[in-house]
């Protein structure tokens, strides 16, 4: 086998690597097969088949990780027991702010669900009374509750969508902005 069939299966063998590991892997084994010069094809013989190089180089990077991941895992616990203690304290002080603003959100929410609520009564109970105020003999009265209902009906059916979704987005903002706060406050991911 030449050096660059084996440096080509090589390489597609190594193609769960990330780009930059696969190079550095590459760039050494092409190296190595350039020093052998006009032996390149002993060198290959010698380093045996592509599969079991990038089954070698993939073990490797494997024990890497692990070490790496072990190596974090017991640095990290000493440090967080302090940030843990300092987020809790933060929290207990800041808790008046905390408490306005999720009586805000709420608030907003309960606003928002009013007024829709109040389009979608006013679009039924007027066009009552003005049935009942065209029986009574006020033709003006009438026709003004039953056109300001068909009016709420309308503004009802076109603004439910946009309410829901500022609802959404409001709620999304709220928790996504309190979730970043905690994870600043005890420096992780909750």
């Amino acid at each position: 086998m030449t050096a660059d069939v084996f440096l080509t299966q090589l390489e597609r063998c190594l193609h769960s690597l990330t780009a930059e590991e696969r190079e550095n892997a590459m760039t050494y084994y092409r190296e190595y097969l350039e020093e052998a010069g006009e032996d390149s094809e002993q060198a290959v013989e010698s380093l045996g088949s592509p599969q079991s190089v990038a089954e070698q180089i993939l073990s490797e990077m494997r024990e890497n990780q692990n070490i790496t991941l072990e190596e974090t895992k017991t640095a990290t616990p000493s440090s967080n027991a302090g940030n843990t203690i300092l987020g809790i304290l933060i929290i207990i002080v800041t808790s008046p702010f905390w408490g306005t603003l999720t009586i805000l959100w709420l608030m907003l929410l309960f606003s928002l669900a009013v007024i829709l609520l109040s389009m979608i009564f006013s679009a039924v109970l007027a066009p009552i009374q003005g049935i009942s105020l065209l029986s009574g003999h006020l033709t003006g009265e009438g026709l003004w509750a039953i056109g300001s209902g068909i009016f709420c009906l309308g503004m009802a059916l076109l603004l439910w969508k946009p309410m829901f979704l500022l609802c959404q987005y409001l709620t999304r903002s709220f928790f996504n902005f309190c979730r970043n706060s905690f994870n600043i406050l005890f420096r992780k991911d909750i």
